[in-house]
């Protein structure tokens, strides 16, 4: 089994260390929540991804690349009777994009693909739980669209620094649904990312938000808040489909 990611940035998934659509091992640099999607996997099958070399990253631009190939058909797949609005087409075309990159993988490695694609779902405001639900509905269509079964959203409301806060915060892991109800909005009263840099007393790195991680001090397992644990049910459900025998590298 191999784990194919997308973000928004370094700060999320991460980064390749060259200008390839696609990178593994060496190249890739994982992003802290492509660890807490680990950590999950390790819970749930025993071994770590990141450690058995079987993640990979989807650039950004080479998503997006996909995404403009699929506005530019002029007749998209369908599901009968479906019409997707305007505000979650976005979301859908993005899955639709990542699933074709799965496939891909999978002949690259003769292998089946977990396809985990990250978004934050509101940057500019606060958003209610129904938009939410919309546009995790619209990944999943996107997937279908494409008959891929082993796509996972990981969607954070509003941002990851919300997942990231439940568990640094000085009650941790505490009522942090709270936190959902927050904006993403950089300009908002008081930002998820200015509260997370305070609390930590520097910018968050990829590394340092990486190795709290590593060290147990952000712990998915202890997480409790709705888009958390709809990313985490996903991910335990498409893995249990696939099932734990004979994975490669376990």
């Amino acid at each position: 089994m191999h784990f194919l990611f997308s973000g928004e940035g370094a700060s999320d998934c991460g980064t390749c260390t060259f200008d390839d659509r696609v990178c593994e091992g060496k190249e890739f640099l994982a992003g802290p929540m492509v660890n807490l999607a680990c950590q999950i996997v390790e819970a749930e099958a025993g071994y770590s991804p990141l450690g058995s070399l079987c993640c990979a990253l989807v650039k950004r631009a080479a998503l997006n690349a996909e995404v403009a190939d699929l506005k530019g058909q002029k007749k998209r797949l369908r599901l009968s009777g479906h019409r997707s609005p305007k505000e979650t087409l976005y979301f859908e075309r993005s899955a639709r994009a990542m699933a074709r990159w799965a496939k891909r993988w999978e002949e690259e490695k003769h292998d089946e693909v977990v396809a985990i694609l990250f978004h934050d779902v509101d940057t500019n405001n606060s958003s209610g739980r129904g938009e939410w639900n919309a546009k995790w509905d619209a990944m999943l269509l996107g997937f279908r669209h494409e008959s891929f079964s082993r796509g996972v959203p990981m969607i954070p409301k509003p941002t990851s620094e919300a997942w990231i806060l439940c568990a640094l915060k000085s009650n941790p892991y505490e009522r942090c649904q709270a936190l959902e109800e927050r904006s993403g909005s950089p300009k908002a009263k008081s930002p998820l990312k200015l509260e997370l840099k305070a609390l930590l007393g520097e910018k968050p790195t990829r590394e340092m938000l990486c190795r709290l991680v590593e060290e147990g001090r952000i712990d998915s397992g202890k997480i409790d808040m709705p888009s958390f644990n709809a990313f985490r049910d996903r991910l335990k459900e498409v893995m249990r489909g696939i099932g734990t025998n004979g994975v490669k590298g376990a």
